[in-house]
């Protein structure tokens, strides 16, 4: 008779605990992969099924063509919700193996100015954004103004602006990517937060994509100990949020250019492999 193995994580409980999520991390990527063929399958087969009940005239072959086709429609959102969790779960992970890692310490890049060094840090880190502005440069706005629903024209040192897919926008109400930079002499106080987000909900109701990553970004002043105990309690605890309707917590974060050249992250966002930034 086999005698039962001891799992190894019990020598050391939190170590066995990162090592299985990232296990499931591994396997949750692979089925995310299948979801995608799977939603691309059951699209296609909506699609010819819904030419074939119209087209035939049978009546009875359209009912069972409609009952296969309403079927089809529910194993589509169920597909989406899928994806979702699986998307999620990535995220989730991302934040595991970055509290495993410890804080990150990123050395400040070669620039001109704070914006072009942080683009340049943000090639450097996420290989995804890398081959975005190799392949299409053109999304790359620096030093330019984009326009709001309202008529407004706002000022920012880098954007990127990526409407998704049409059938993207069907079937998500949503997605693409966009990413803001702003540069600031001094670290941003509460107003300012607000002022900001404003911008960016008649922004997002302009060209119908929400916020990916937002980042203001400053050179820390000498005897720099950190940002306002209340605006880290703003940014981190509370979160930022679109104002509006639906308030949706966006990605917003405060970067310092510290004086031993590497940065300060109020918070760290951790990169994940195959998304961007």
């Amino acid at each position: 008779m086999k005698a039962k193995e001891h799992y190894r994580g019990v020598e050391d409980p939190i170590g066995g605990t990162f090592d299985l999520a990232e296990k499931v991390s591994e396997k949750a990527s692979k089925f995310l992969l299948y979801s995608h063929f799977a939603l691309i399958f059951t699209l296609t087969s909506l699609f010819f099924i819904l030419i074939l009940a119209v087209a035939i005239k049978n009546l009875f072959v359209s009912m069972v063509l409609g009952a296969i086709f309403l079927m089809g429609f529910v194993a589509l959102f169920l597909l989406l919700s899928l994806k979702r969790f699986l998307n999620e779960f990535s995220f989730r992970y991302s934040a595991i193996k970055a509290m495993r890692e410890g804080p990150p310490l990123a050395k400040v890049p070669k620039g001109r100015n704070p914006t072009e060094r942080f683009i340049n840090h943000l090639r450097a880190a996420n290989r995804s954004f890398d081959k975005l502005l190799k392949r299409t440069p053109e999304v790359l706005r620096k030093d330019a103004y984009v326009k709001g629903a309202s008529g407004r024209r706002y000022h920012y040192d880098a954007f990127i602006i990526i409407r998704p897919p049409l059938l993207s926008r069907i079937i998500r109400g949503s997605g693409g990517y966009s990413l803001f930079i702003k540069e600031l002499k001094r670290e941003p106080g509460e107003d300012y937060i607000k002022k900001i987000t404003e911008e960016l909900a008649d922004i997002s109701r302009a060209h119908g994509v929400l916020p990916s990553r937002v980042t203001l970004i400053f050179k820390a002043p000498r005897g720099y100990a950190g940002i306002d105990e209340d605006l880290y309690r703003k940014v981190v605890d509370e979160g930022v949020y679109l104002p509006g309707k639906r308030r949706t917590r966006i990605n917003f974060q405060i970067v310092a250019e510290l004086e031993d050249g590497t940065y300060d992250f109020i918070p760290a966002i951790p990169d994940i492999p195959g998304v961007l930034p």
